[in-house]
């Protein structure tokens, strides 16, 4: 289960509270989040296993292996608190999948000047809270995407050209470790993005406009400790139903 799954009330900090995830691409993008009074963004899901040496998008990466089929994320929340829960299973009956990075990338635009001053509040680590997170200048860097699939996860850094300026132009990105997942199992991710203050955990990166009065996004998210998919009890309750049934009969 979800280990401390609730919302934490930050001070709020925009006047409109109206977070919109749209653009679903359907394989773990979405290219056009709203939020706030004018921002904008989009949203990409990366994964990197060990087994497979290797980061791609997550639908790229699980499909046509026993971590597939892909699952498309569901988006809840409210109005003012959008969630996007990506699930990850290993539908092996015996392998074990080892060194699996979760990444996130969400690049927020407070405006159109693209401008927005970047904050990484990265509080104690708790169970589920975020392990890694890096914010570059999209602009003077490039996109944070290709950082993720060239490291293979997140430098716990803010780019020089986003540290000790007024703004610039934000890129984002959270990175979720598991070590381990076994057979059946099955990894939540839920991802949190919020324009009113609220944050799924003490570890969280802000984007706040430059120019555009309130309107900031704040990232976070969660990740569950991973547990046998629906299926996989299903198949153990049948299994066992027959072995009593079994051993009944034999008795």
């Amino acid at each position: 289960m979800i280990a401390g799954l609730a919302l934490a009330l930050l001070p709020a900090a925009s006047t409109l509270a109206a977070v919109s995830v749209g653009g679903n691409l359907g394989n773990g993008q979405f290219d056009s989040l709203s939020y706030g009074t004018t921002g904008t963004g989009s949203l990409d899901a990366l994964l990197f296993v060990g087994d497979f040496a290797g980061t791609t998008n997550i639908k790229t990466q699980v499909s046509g292996t026993p971590l597939g089929p892909f699952i498309p994320p569901s988006v809840g929340g409210s109005a003012s608190f959008a969630t996007i829960t990506f699930l990850i299973t290993n539908s092996s009956p015996s392998f074990t999948f080892s060194d699996l990075r979760f990444m996130v990338d969400v690049q927020a635009d407070g405006s159109g000047t693209f401008q927005d001053k970047p904050q990484a509040v990265w509080g104690p680590k708790v169970n589920g809270a975020p392990d890694h997170y890096q914010i570059v200048d999209f602009g003077v860097d490039g996109p944070l995407t290709t950082k993720m699939v060239a490291n293979n996860g997140l430098s716990d850094s803010v780019s020089a050209s986003c540290t000790g300026v007024a703004s610039c132009d934000v890129d984002l990105g959270l990175e979720w470790d598991l070590a381990k997942l076994g057979p059946g199992e099955t990894w939540s991710i839920t991802v949190g993005l919020s324009d009113d203050g609220q944050t799924l955990s003490s570890r969280y990166l802000r984007a706040t406009s430059a120019d555009s009065a309130g309107t900031e996004l704040i990232f976070s998210g969660i990740a569950a400790i991973p547990e046998p998919a629906p299926f996989a009890i299903l198949i153990a309750g049948l299994g066992l139903l027959l072995l009593l049934v079994f051993r009944h009969r034999s008795a």
